[in-house]
């Protein structure tokens, strides 16, 4: 699959960069428009298409713009792909970041935990459960002057009306829900434990992640059972260093996310 060089589309002429990243549900490339802006496009060519076209549009309003990466249009190309051209987040994901950086400063991570939180909590609240959070698919951005972490790839999304419950299993294992995992009925408390496994840097399920208590957020989102499970609507994010409380008690967080 390739994006033409210099070609009009849709009014717009996109000029192949490089290749961002190669995934099971499309690639996406980094290309420039005719304003000599950077924009990076996503192709898919398979079901997911216009479920993740359909979410997209969805989220392309300004009160998401801090939360989740934005889409400037969709357009079908000539092979019969699917082409999303999105916001380029010139920061790369998360995880690219903290490969590079190693370990991320308390104050940092309390930013960026205190973003993906809302994102989350915004996900939910309009009916959406992402099903593959991790930090490959959150994305640094700007939103003005500062910057944001912005949630990305809806390809395995689904529409969560009130009470419902899933069987599909989908998502990237090691941040996977143990429901999930063992193939039982899951609902959006799968995507609160994928938050808990990229706050504390465990990829793995356990009732109690090792050096957490569960009186901490992290081992909250990560109780094995997704009855015991942390609520996000239980979670307030103080305004002055954006620690998260929660709203019965002090709560700490894991003093390191995804460190190596």
């Amino acid at each position: 699959m390739r994006i033409p060089a210099n070609e009009v589309i849709d009014g717009e002429i996109y000029t192949f960069v490089n290749l961002l990243g190669k995934g099971a549900f499309g690639t996406v490339y980094k290309c420039k428009n005719s304003k000599g802006q950077f924009v990076a496009i996503k192709r898919i060519m398979n079901d997911t298409a216009a479920l993740e076209a359909k979410i997209m549009r969805q989220l392309n309003r300004p009160e998401f713009e801090q939360y989740f990466v934005q889409c400037h249009k969709i357009f079908q190309s000539v092979d019969g792909a699917i082409c999303i051209v999105m916001e380029y987040c010139s920061g790369g994901s998360l995880e690219a970041f903290v490969k590079r950086v190693g370990k991320i400063d308390r104050n940092s991570a309390s930013t960026f935990l205190a973003q993906l939180v809302k994102g989350v909590q915004k996900l939910h609240t309009i009916g959406l459960m992402h099903r593959d959070l991790k930090p490959a698919n959150i994305l640094i951005g700007r939103v003005g002057v500062q910057i944001r972490l912005k949630i990305a790839d809806f390809g395995i999304s689904k529409d969560i009306p009130d009470c419902s419950t899933f069987l599909t299993q989908c998502g990237t294992p090691c941040y996977m829900a143990p429901e999930v995992v063992e193939g039982q009925r899951y609902d959006k408390s799968a995507d609160v434990f994928s938050l808990g496994a990229i706050i504390c840097g465990y990829p793995e399920y356990i009732d109690r992640p090792k050096g957490h208590s569960h009186s901490s957020i992290s081992g909250r989102m990560m109780c094995k059972r997704k009855e015991e499970r942390l609520k996000l609507d239980e979670i307030e994010i103080q305004n002055k260093n954006q620690f998260f409380l929660l709203k019965t008690r002090n709560c700490t967080i894991c003093g390191r996310i995804l460190s190596k």
